[in-house]
């Protein structure tokens, strides 16, 4: 539903056919025509949207226009913030027991098994002011292949974010084999105490990577 907004005016100074313009710059968002004496003699006029407003913050003005086309532009202005995009959070490192990073200050960040449209959430944590975050990792449940999860943010608008490009990928307990995983992001591998082969494919320069973390928490990686 597009908004309306009332805008005031001086009746003295307007006659019967002015229009009043709600613009965006110069881009005229909506406009209500001054069609009878009781519109003029009121001092006021509802004007409806017929176009969106612009998420982010924006300045916006009423004009008074008269049919031959003066124009005065009515003070003070409206600045109106929109939100209604959330960005998706961002991995930055991890402990053994969390996933840290940044997202939009004050947003909730979860995870999901679901690149898209999630819902079930798994973990819950709110960013700082600064847009800092530690999620604990405690609630994913894995599988011997590895299974997937992407990091969502809702902000304090309630928007949700889309996913995260990094994926953080979990195994289990036991000897795991990881392959043909991972996206375009930096991404989080979590293998457990098995010892597990991970064999990782990244399609640009199509470089693959094969590797075995054993149980002596070492890492032995060759190219493919």
């Amino acid at each position: 539903t597009l908004p309306t907004f009332a805008v005031t005016f001086d009746s003295t100074k307007t006659q019967l056919g002015d229009v009043i313009e709600f613009r965006r710059g110069n881009a005229v968002l909506g406009s209500a025509t001054l069609g009878t004496a009781d519109q003029v003699s009121l001092g006021t006029v509802n004007v409806t949207l017929t176009s969106a407003l612009s998420n982010g913050t924006n300045t916006y003005s009423a004009v008074q226009r008269d049919a031959a086309g003066n124009t005065v532009t009515g003070t003070p202005t409206l600045p109106i913030t929109l939100d209604t995009t959330a960005s998706a959070p961002i991995a930055t490192g991890f402990t053994p027991t969390s996933v840290n990073g940044t997202a939009e200050a004050n947003a909730i960040v979860k995870f999901s098994n679901s690149a898209s449209a999630p819902t079930i959430f798994v973990g819950s944590a709110t960013a700082t002011n600064a847009g800092a975050y530690s999620l604990d990792v405690a609630g994913l449940t894995g599988s011997t292949a590895g299974t997937s999860y992407y990091l969502y943010a809702q902000d304090v608008a309630g928007n949700q974010s889309p996913a995260s490009s990094q994926q953080l990928i979990v195994g289990t307990n036991s000897n795991d084999t990881f392959s043909s995983v991972g996206g375009s992001g930096s991404d989080l591998l979590i293998g457990g105490t098995g010892t597990d082969l991970v064999q990782y494919a990244v399609s640009i320069n199509a470089i693959a990577l094969t590797g075995q973390i054993n149980n002596t928490n070492a890492i032995d990686i060759r190219t493919a």
